[in-house]
């Protein structure tokens, strides 16, 4: 289970959440950006995945993106 925290509603978020979500041994859960850090230090996790809001319109710009892994 890979918790994915999403402030993003684009289609673009959608699409990277469903290729994490892609291989069979792979499993996403879309939490909270806190409920993502608190499982990370309390050891649930041992990577998370954030995307930022505004993610989508920064791809629709052709500006810089960034998404962030957090791991223990």
């Amino acid at each position: 289970m890979v918790p994915v925290s999403t402030l993003d509603t684009s289609i673009y978020a959608d699409t990277i959440i469903a290729a994490i979500d892609e291989p069979e041994a792979v499993s996403v859960e879309r939490v909270t950006p806190a409920e993502a850090y608190r499982r990370v230090r309390d050891g649930d996790a041992g990577v998370v995945v954030l995307i930022p809001r505004g993610f989508g319109e920064d791809v629709e710009h052709d500006r810089a993106v960034k998404v962030t892994t957090v791991r223990d």
